[in-house]
């Protein structure tokens, strides 16, 4: 059986893991390049370039040129939110926890017997 003090200290840990991520954005960061034939028959490789790729409204894919010098903060940001969605599906699973113990149920789903 857990805690709940540890439950609590927990939940307080991922608020705050939560609280310190100051930028983020949905989407993956591509980097891609193109290749052309010159006329002389050699191949040419041109790039890198960066393209953040997410889903806007109502599911539609969303792309967006990106200069390469924004292109670290832009990886870092996406790296943020993907962060900040475990961090959410922790803090989930913790507050489910809680509850469960706070309601007298134990993992398996059955009443404890809280009387003392």
């Amino acid at each position: 059986m857990c805690d709940l003090v540890a439950l609590i200290k927990q939940k307080e840990i991922i608020s705050g893991d939560i609280a310190a991520i100051v930028s983020m954005r949905k989407g993956v960061l591509n980097e891609q390049y193109s290749s052309i034939t010159k006329k002389d028959g050699t191949l040419s490789v041109r790039g890198p370039y960066y393209v953040l790729t997410y889903k806007g409204p109502r599911g539609k894919t969303i792309s967006k040129a990106i200069h390469a010098k924004n292109a670290s903060f832009i990886k870092s940001e996406t790296e943020n939110y993907k962060k900040f969605k475990q961090l959410c599906e922790r803090y989930i699973e913790v507050c489910e926890k809680i509850s469960e113990f706070m309601n007298g149920v134990n993992e398996h789903g059955k009443n404890q017997d809280t009387r003392v």
